[in-house]
């Protein structure tokens, strides 16, 4: 979510739709990385459209970058690309 909302997002739109829809579903479970108020930052940005908000989308964007380790997040992206396009 933080990509497509800071405008980094390299993926195809029906990959967005995808990864927005899942987003959806799980961001109300817990997680290790992001507590409930990374969650509110993300309601209020997709409310929004301005600088500052994207600016703070960016600097998420940069931790979990960080925080998640690339193996994972390739994981993830291979698992939504098979479970979109069954390749």
């Amino acid at each position: 979510m933080l990509t497509i909302l800071d405008n980094q997002c390299k993926m195809g739109l029906e990959e967005q739709i995808a990864l927005m829809a899942v987003y959806s579903v799980v961001k109300h479970r817990g997680g290790l990385i992001f507590d409930q108020a990374v969650h509110q930052t993300i309601e209020r940005a997709q409310a929004l459209n301005d600088h500052q908000m994207t600016d703070k989308i960016h600097e998420l964007h940069l931790f979990a970058e960080n925080a998640i380790p690339r193996q994972v997040m390739r994981y993830f992206m291979r698992f939504l690309r098979e479970s979109l396009y069954g390749v």
